[in-house]
């Protein structure tokens, strides 16, 4: 069971983003990755970062200096196809 949890955003909607892309690159970066279509799951001991196919993070996490990394992983991996691609924080009540 985790701790925490938190809603990242997309600061806007990127119709040019190819979904298809980043979850191929974050298959071949990452272990523990369930592909579930639109939906991805990325797991491990500590964390769950779902990402769907607006990019849009739902995170439940233990250990908040591990959940930056991914979450500074996911963004540059974006970043690769949209310039400058950011999150905005939405904490779940």
């Amino acid at each position: 069971m985790f701790k925490n949890s938190l809603t990242l955003y997309p600061d806007n909607i990127y119709m040019n983003l190819d979904f298809e892309k980043v979850k191929m690159k974050l298959k071949s970066d990452k272990k523990n990755i369930e592909d579930y279509g639109s939906l991805i799951c990325i797991s491990n001991y500590d964390s769950m970062i779902m990402i769907n196919d607006l990019c849009k993070l739902n995170i439940y996490y233990n250990d908040s200096k591990l959940v930056k990394r991914e979450v500074d992983d996911i963004t540059s991996i974006i970043n690769e196809q949209i310039k400058p691609f950011k999150y905005i924080e939405k904490f779940n009540s």
